[in-house]
């Protein structure tokens, strides 16, 4: 009994460790929406050439990287996939797996 809770706990605490990176509120700098700026009525003859073209500002904060995207999805994939072999695993170890014949010897 302790090495399946045991196993549900580890798995547990993978997932989520995994979940607290993955549903972070946005940092500041990491892709959020910007918000612009209330411009006085008085300052409205002194504009710059950003606001004259309709421009954004060249300073906007940069979104996530496909790095990060890319690095996040991996690691919720992975503990998926961990979680279904060990899911695999312990049905095994208690005797209620049956295998199954491949589906492409079914077709012959």
């Amino acid at each position: 009994m302790h090495t399946r809770l045991d196993t549900v706990l580890v798995l547990g605490l993978l997932a989520s460790l995994a979940a607290a990176d993955v549903f972070q509120p946005l940092r500041t700098g990491s892709g959020g929406r910007w918000k612009r700026e209330e411009i006085p009525q008085d300052s409205l003859s002194v504009s710059s050439s950003t606001e004259e073209d309709n421009l954004p500002p060249e300073d906007l904060p940069t979104g996530p990287t496909l790095g990060e995207i890319l690095g996040t999805m991996t690691i919720v994939i992975t503990i998926i996939y961990i979680f279904g072999i060990s899911w695999k695993v312990l049905k095994i170890y208690r005797g209620e797996y049956e295998p199954q014949e491949p589906v492409y010897l079914k077709y012959k």
